[in-house]
């Protein structure tokens, strides 16, 4: 009675722990995707800055540092956000194992994207460089300043670091 009693509770705190890992895993999952697309949107900022403004339209580089603006503080938020989904795991999953997994999953996604935001990096400091070198107009200052703040969102690396 109380053996089969204690099994049974036992079975369900598992399947309960199982389903809330499954729920963690989806979730580090969206974050990390959400992480890509403000990537590639920045990315996409980025390129529109240093390819397009050899011209006097000084309104539309405004917009898009504007724009880069709004993405980065985005990108903190899903920083912020990431670094709150791992401390709710490692609060809310008993299971070693299970932790384990998803701390090695939260790991390898975070360590692929620290990777393509460094890549990210060079590519547009490369294209800042041969615009400026490549006998182009001076950058506008406001361009010249975004593209020198990339350095500042850096921090990604710093998530993975607890473990």
């Amino acid at each position: 009675g109380d053996r089969a009693a204690a099994l049974i509770a036992a079975a369900q705190a598992d399947e309960r722990d199982a389903a809330q890992a499954r729920t963690f895993h989806q979730a580090i999952l969206q974050v990390c995707s959400d992480r890509r697309q403000l990537l590639q949107q920045l990315d996409a900022i980025h390129s529109r800055l240093v390819n397009g403004s050899g011209g006097a339209d000084g309104a539309a580089d405004a917009q898009a540092v504007a724009a880069a603006e709004q993405v980065r503080a985005r990108l903190d938020q899903n920083e912020h956000l990431a670094l709150e989904l791992l401390q709710a795991v490692q609060q809310r999953v008993q299971s070693a194992e299970r932790l384990q997994l998803l701390q090695l999953l939260f790991q390898a996604q975070f360590l692929a994207m620290s990777h393509a935001q460094a890549h990210f990096e060079l590519e547009v400091r490369r294209s800042y460089e041969e615009a400026v070198a490549g006998g182009a107009a001076e950058l506008p200052p406001r361009v010249r300043r975004a593209v020198g703040r990339l350095g500042e969102w850096r921090r990604l690396r710093t998530a993975v670091e607890p473990f």
